[in-house]
């Protein structure tokens, strides 16, 4: 009977230590996924940094060019009305002033 109690006794020591041990590894993988999903984070969010930072980049450099198209524009219509403006401003103001005058 002796032996049985002992028997039993060790084989609950074992459980017990497995039981621990379980425990230990749990929190050992617990921590081991939160440095994981902390490092996936860490990476998603370096990548989407450098993702924008290429976007900014990219956006700045069409909206300069978008600028430059749009002054070139406005300067050559600003040059053709002057033209137009040059060559008939008298012929304008006699149209007006004819209208006024009627």
């Amino acid at each position: 009977m002796d032996n049985i109690i002992k028997r039993i006794i060790e084989i609950d020591k074992q459980a017990r230590l497995a039981t621990e041990a379980a425990i230990g590894e749990k929190e050992n993988v617990r921590i081991s996924i939160e440095q994981q999903k902390r490092e996936v984070y860490d990476e998603y969010l370096q990548r989407s940094k450098q993702q924008t930072e290429k976007l900014m980049a990219d956006f700045d450099e069409k909206s300069l060019r978008a600028y430059e198209n749009a002054a070139a524009f406005n300067k050559k219509e600003i040059e053709r009305l002057d033209g137009l403006d040059a060559a008939n401003h008298q012929k304008w103001v006699e149209q007006l002033f004819a209208k006024v005058i009627e």
